[in-house]
């Protein structure tokens, strides 16, 4: 495990309403476990709706609750076009993901 451990969720697909609450469970879950490093790649993202954008904030406020970072990476064309029309993309940290 890192040290400070940390998850990475690499999310495809789409984040809507059917799946965003299964991202922040997921979230919520490890962050309550003491991970206290959050990244997401969302590179693999094909759509994004607002439900799929609240469960990014609030995957953040989660992480950010207990005193963790979280950021996201490798943006899709599908989430950079959401967060930049909503004005969100200043909301995430950005981080580039090494190849595992």
């Amino acid at each position: 495990m890192a040290d400070p451990p940390q998850l990475r969720v690499v999310v495809t697909g789409e984040l809507d309403v059917l799946s965003a609450s299964g991202l922040r469970g997921a979230v919520a879950r490890h962050s309550a476990d003491g991970c206290s490093s959050v990244v997401l790649d969302l590179e693999g993202v094909t759509f994004i709706d607002c439900t799929g954008l609240s469960a990014l904030l609030a995957c953040q406020q989660e992480v950010a609750a207990t005193g963790g970072t979280f950021s996201v990476a490798a943006l899709s064309a599908a989430v950079s076009r959401v967060v930049s029309l909503t004005g969100t993309a200043g909301r995430f940290d950005h981080q580039v993901l090494e190849s595992a």
